[in-house]
């Protein structure tokens, strides 16, 4: 299962807002790098699969960028309540550009959501 968020391109963060899972993405191209600027996480987003804690101050910026078969993902976390300084990682994924995205909302009991090619899939 993916999970996807909105990026808000070329806009600012609104001044008052709900917290949420994904946060507040706003983004923009510098050259062939999309930087993306996220606040407003939820208290239950996890950083990492390990679990590690945040704080309603955590800030996240990626920058996105394809090379040759690869998106690489720059990330870095400031987040002054959980954190002596910010760190940044990088991670490299293969670029898939055969894979379709569907819409999927999550309600109780959804099953057999057709995908984009139209067949049905089983969650």
């Amino acid at each position: 299962m993916h999970t996807f968020r909105i990026v808000h391109l070329n806009s600012k963060h609104p001044d008052h807002f709900e917290p949420g899972h994904f946060g507040h993405s706003i983004g923009h191209w510098e050259g062939d790098t999309l930087v993306i600027d996220t606040i407003g996480f939820a208290k239950q987003t996890q950083i990492d699969e390990a679990g590690t804690l945040h704080s309603e101050k955590m800030h996240l910026i990626q920058r996105i960028k394809k090379v040759n078969d690869t998106l690489e993902v720059e990330f870095t976390i400031d987040d002054p309540g959980a954190f002596t300084k910010p760190w940044t990682a990088k991670r490299v994924w293969g670029w898939r550009p055969d894979v379709r995205f569907a819409e999927y909302v999550c309600e109780e009991n959804n099953r057999n959501v057709p995908g984009a090619d139209g067949a049905l899939r089983n969650f």
